[in-house]
Parts: structure tokens; sequence; C-alpha cells
């Protein structure tokens, strides 16, 4: 499975969030039964990566996930679970979505 890797720099539920790309790894293992919206992957990295590494993009699951909780392992091998953001992976139905707004937090937002 490949797995791209980055930093987001946006807050949690901002849409089309700042992402800084910090390595992309084609041979990530999924932990036990796959869950889509919650998965555990394996990951062997090649340097420390795992300072910098708060969001991943899996292509198999077309679906962008926030870091959940590194689990350490042996030697580079290192099991991460993921969150899957909803926002930024359903960001095109998000904003195709045409609405009316009722109230906002500010004047002026919507």
């Amino acid at each position: 499975m490949k797995v791209t890797f980055y930093r987001n720099n946006s807050e949690d539920n901002a849409i089309n969030k700042n992402l800084t790309p910090i390595t992309t790894i084609n041979n990530v293992v999924a932990k036990g039964n796959v869950d889509v919206v919650n998965p555990t992957i394996i990951v062997e990295f090649d340097s420390d990566y795992t300072e910098d590494i708060n969001y991943a993009y899996i292509e198999d699951f077309d679906s962008y996930y926030f870091l959940d909780r590194p689990i350490a392992m042996l030697g580079t091998r290192c099991a991460l679970q993921l969150k899957r953001d909803a926002i930024e992976t359903f960001k095109s139905e998000i904003l195709g979505l045409t609405a009316i707004v009722d109230k906002t937090e500010e004047i002026g937002k919507s």
C-alpha cells in the first residue's frame, strides 16, 4: 500500500489544509483487519521522520488521515494508528454543496 506522509500546518477542522510532504512509502502494511476509518499501519522508515509527521494520505483508500497515535516497534519499523480526516477526504463534495447559512460564529463569516 502506498502512503504519503505530511506535516499538517492547519487546524484540524480546516478545508484545503496546508500540507508539507515529508516522504512517500510504497510497501506499507495494514495491521489486522483493515479499518478504512481508523487503520493501523506498519511502516518501515529509512530515517527518523516521526517527529515531523502528523498527517497521511493512503492512496488505496483515497483518504487523508491524522496521525492519532504512534506505537513504537523494533528498529526502523513503526506502527501508526490513524484517524480519517473526513473534511479533507470529502472536500470536493463539501465544496460543491449549496447551503444557506443561518448562523455564524462571527459577523461576516460564512
